[in-house]
């Protein structure tokens, strides 16, 4: 009887005590926090229109910071708009309001779905989630877009723009449908992660209505690593490393004249060396963006993908030279040399 006695006491004084508490705060005007609710906030289209804003679904490898850099909206107003607490909770599938600059047009109606259930205007469906991808990609999918039209968007791992275009969609206009779309890119030096962006425009501004994006695996050129290897080959004039180097065709000629393409690598060293191959003043510079100083000349071959700038060439070392790189059966090769006479030298 005593035990329950006690036990009695300690409730009575734990009430009292809670009592207490609860008039403490409201005298001083503090807010009691209310029961949390962990089920996902639901965002529809329509609500988003309401609020100036377009949805995003959020996909694996995204982060609130990268979201926001995407569409040029800071942390916290991401956070504030979708009530996040912690920017480091994200889950895949969320659904997100983004602010947009301007007003956000009515949606056009879609086919009737289950109520309740987010249907996402643009889904991809080729490439497939960490799917090594090469240029030119095909990307396919499912979407709505003004007059039928979707952008596309190839990015790599820092999130710079590596190639864009566009894909059509076939079906009745307004309405989803099946979309197809080829897109060229500039492949990344070194292998990496890329992301795929599908997306509608406002016809209005411009601005994202809609976009999904995938995640995906750029294999790199691997032309830091052939730029390395042709430097230090020239540099020592190694003719053997050269060789395993040298394209097929070669392109050889003088700046602003008529250029020799040959298949023979033997002729091919024999003309680098009468211009100077051996020299030790030969150096190649990878300071200088070698593209521009070619535009006022026509600018460079097909299947160029890029151009160092050469010194030290010549009899007395006075010459300098451009040299070309491309893709040939998926690796990396020297494919040109155009040498430049001082005298002809206008850039």
């Amino acid at each position: 009887m005593k035990a329950i006695n006690r036990l009695w006491l300690a409730l009575a004084v734990g009430g009292i005590l809670l009592g207490a508490l609860l008039l403490l705060a409201a005298g001083q005007g503090v807010a009691l926090a209310a029961p949390v609710s962990h089920a996902p906030q639901v965002i529809s289209a329509g609500k988003a229109a309401q609020a100036g804003a377009i949805v995003y679904v959020v996909r694996r490898g995204d982060t609130l910071s990268a979201i926001g850099r995407r569409f040029s909206v800071s942390v916290a107003t991401l956070m504030r708009v979708n009530h996040i607490s912690n920017p480091n909770r994200i889950y895949i599938g969320q659904r997100l309001l983004i602010p947009t600059a301007g007003p956000t047009p009515t949606p056009t109606p879609g086919p009737t779905t289950v109520p309740g259930e987010p249907v996402e205007e643009i889904t991809i469906i080729q490439p497939s989630m960490g799917m090594m991808i090469t240029s030119p990609v095909t990307v396919m999918g499912v979407g709505r877009g003004f007059e039928q039209n979707l952008g596309v968007r190839i990015l790599d791992a820092s999130g710079f723009e590596i190639g864009s275009g566009n894909a059509m969609i076939s079906g009745e206009l307004g309405q989803r449908g099946p979309y197809t779309g080829v897109i060229t890119f500039t492949m990344p030096a070194n292998a990496q992660p890329g992301r795929i962006q599908v997306f509608a425009a406002s016809p209005r501004d411009g601005a994202f209505e809609h976009l999904n994006s995938v995640s995906v695996q750029l294999p790199g050129s691997g032309l830091d690593a052939t730029l390395e290897q042709l430097k230090t080959a020239l540099e020592k004039a190694d003719a053997e490393a050269l060789r395993q180097l040298l394209g097929r065709p070669f392109l050889f000629g003088l700046y602003r004249s008529e250029a020799l393409l040959s298949e023979d690598p033997v002729q091919v060293m024999d003309l680098l060396a009468s211009y100077g191959l051996n020299n030790p003043t030969v150096f190649v510079d990878f300071s200088v963006d070698a593209r521009p100083l070619l535009q006022d000349s026509g600018g460079v071959p097909p299947g160029v993908e890029h151009v160092a700038y050469s010194t030290g060439w010549g009899e007395d070392g006075t010459w300098s030279a451009f040299l070309y790189l491309g893709a040939q059966q998926g690796q990396m090769r020297w494919t040109g040399i155009v040498l430049v006479a001082p005298e002809a030298k206008d850039f």
